[in-house]
């Protein structure tokens, strides 16, 4: 019952906690989708479990397990659709843990925008890039991809601030929207500005190969 559980001690929910991954570990062994689900069912209870045990070492080894058996489902379509629903609970489980779950969202939002639901996507990405512990450089790079679907270049540029991240990563950010960006005037100051914080430094070169395709495939240096 709900009092009975509300009672339980910590170590119970920690055996809880191993149960669970045991039987993630013994069902993923099977290796088809219908288990594998399974197993992400089970991890899942685990990462609940050891949050409510408070072992975030038991958290963590159910989040990398989850991880491990969900990447199989990750690189098709029809995977992604089975492995929707199951990334939901996970982000929703670690959303407030002291450990990074950016792969978790970035898997997420390529499941949305398999459905062009692009703005399920920058929700999900977003709610991540606010939570310190989440903060990942894919993940500013996916909020940018994200906008520009959404026809919000503008915002996207915006988006990008110096306290982010250094210059290389923020480099990468601004040709995420030079790739991204639906006008080319957008696509010409995103490159400039991946060239212009890296300007005197190693990193130039990739800004400067990238602004230099895009003028050569608009014919601006035959």
């Amino acid at each position: 019952t709900a009092a009975v559980l509300a009672n339980m001690p910590d170590r119970a929910w920690r055996w809880a906690a191993i149960a669970e991954t045991a039987r993630g570990r013994a069902v993923v062994s099977l290796d088809d989708a219908a288990t594998i689900a399974a197993a992400l069912a089970h991890y899942i209870r685990a990462m609940l479990h050891a949050a409510k045990a408070r072992e975030p070492r038991l958290r963590v080894q159910a989040t990398d397990y989850f991880w491990e058996a969900a990447w199989r489902l990750g690189g098709t379509r029809v995977g992604r659709k089975v492995l929707k629903a199951p990334l939901h609970c996970c982000w929703d489980c670690l959303k407030d843990a002291p450990v990074s779950a950016a792969r978790v969202v970035a898997a997420l939002a390529e499941c949305h925008a398999d459905d062009e639901a692009w703005q399920a996507g920058l929700d999900v990405v977003c709610d991540a890039l606010s939570r310190k512990a989440h903060r990942d450089a894919k993940l500013l790079e996916r909020r940018v991809f994200l906008l520009c679907k959404l026809g919000r270049a503008a915002d996207a540029a915006h988006s990008i601030k110096p306290s982010d991240a250094d210059a290389p990563t923020l480099a990468k950010v601004w040709a995420t929207l030079a790739r991204s960006a639906c006008s080319e005037s957008d696509q010409l100051a995103a490159h400039e500005r991946a060239l212009e914080i890296t300007t005197g430094r190693f990193d130039c070169i990739q800004p400067l190969i990238g602004l230099g395709e895009w003028l050569l495939n608009r014919g601006c240096l035959d």
